[in-house]
């Protein structure tokens, strides 16, 4: 597998990704359940915060025409990699049909969407979020079984008050990078 420091490097088009894969700690035998369980979890989160459901929002992606661009399959490859690949990218991009973009789910910020600045950290910040949310590894790993309001844990990792709110340490934020992750637009 890879070492402790090591880091993939994923380029799609002119985005460059570098990550550091962490361990999900599944056997191989519960891996396809996990991912199940996962996608359940994610689309009940969807529903309480959105009011859709993860297909809904998938449907939202594709009108807009970001479901399966070269920034979605970008971030969606590099959350892969991030997964030590247990977690291939093609299951990324269901599960997170606006993955890598910055905002409140389907509703995208300004500069939130490739080549915005913002989305560099959404790359970042959608995919760790989603391990520490729903198989508690990574640096978020204190989302898994959180029962805060979903607009605190949308900003686990963005905002200090947010991370303290799940016990972690309120400076470790993507808003300014992180050092498992490069993200860069050439």
């Amino acid at each position: 597998m890879f070492g402790r420091n090591d880091m993939v490097e994923i380029n799609v088009g002119s985005i460059r990704i570098r990550t550091r894969p962490v361990e999900l700690g599944i056997a191989a035998g519960q891996l396809a359940s996990e991912r199940d369980r996962a996608v359940r979890e994610k689309n009940a989160d969807d529903t309480r915060a959105y009011s859709k459901s993860t297909a809904e929002i998938q449907a939202m992606a594709e009108a807009a025409g970001y479901f399966s661009s070269t920034a979605h399959d970008a971030w969606a490859a590099a959350a892969a990699a991030r997964s030590g690949g247990l977690l291939y990218a093609e299951w990324w991009q269901r599960f997170d049909p606006f993955g890598g973009t910055a905002g409140n789910g389907p509703d995208v910020l300004l500069q939130g969407q490739y080549p915005g600045v913002l989305s560099r950290i959404a790359m970042a910040h959608d995919t760790d979020w989603s391990l520490g949310r729903y198989f508690g590894v990574g640096p978020m790993r204190n989302l898994r079984g959180s029962g805060l309001p979903p607009a605190v844990l949308g900003l686990v990792g963005l905002a200090r008050e947010a991370n303290v709110a799940v016990l972690m340490n309120p400076f470790e934020l993507y808003t300014d990078g992180h050092h498992d992750w490069v993200v860069r637009y050439e």
